[in-house]
């Protein structure tokens, strides 16, 4: 009878705290091409102008690794685009994921939705990577109470690139941007 107990009591703990966890405004991940080889485990399909492509599961890099962003209307009319500017975990990421693969792909999900897909034509070094249409609105707003526009962005190095990297970093940069927003507004 007690450990019946003891294990609603822990249930409805897990329940409770689970409901008070802080929810994430959206999710952005970028995930490589990969082979039919890979374990399928660790894989998934995705069809692209009808033709199917292999895909890793688990992301090159996410919205965990950008440091600054810079909306823009897409060509295509489909939502808006966005350059990303990564941070230091973030642009090796990238910089691994393109070194090797000419001619593959690079599939972008927004909130579990794929919405870009990019052909790595050479590697990345700078950091910046491009989602060219399929964001909505709604994900540009919650951007903008995350990061400072690439625009606002500066190093915190003096002359030397140092593009924030932890969470306290990128939380002061988007500090320091709004603050000099409001001093250009006056």
């Amino acid at each position: 009878m007690r450990k019946a107990a003891f294990a609603t009591a822990l249930l409805v703990c897990c329940v409770l705290c689970t409901g008070m966890s802080k929810k994430k405004g959206f999710t952005i991940s970028v995930h490589a091409e990969g082979t039919p080889e890979d374990n399928p485990r660790m894989i998934f399909p995705e069809t692209l102008a009808g033709h199917r492509t292999i895909f890793k599961l688990v992301p090159e890099f996410s919205q965990s690794d950008i440091a600054a962003f810079q909306p823009f209307p897409a060509s295509d009319g489909n939502g808006k685009g966005v350059m990303l500017k990564l941070d230091f975990r973030g642009t090796n990421a990238l910089e691994m994921a393109t070194r090797g693969r000419p001619g593959q792909v690079l599939l972008t999900k927004v909130n579990g939705k794929s919405v870009d897909v990019v052909t790595i034509d050479r590697p990345v070094l700078d950091g910046i990577f491009t989602i060219w249409s399929g964001i909505p609105d709604e994900i540009i707003a919650e951007m903008e109470k995350k990061y400072p526009h690439i625009s606002q962005s500066r190093s915190a190095g003096n002359g030397i690139e140092m593009t924030p990297s932890t969470k306290k970093e990128k939380r002061d940069a988007l500090r320091r941007a709004k603050e000099e927003t409001k001093k250009k507004a006056k």
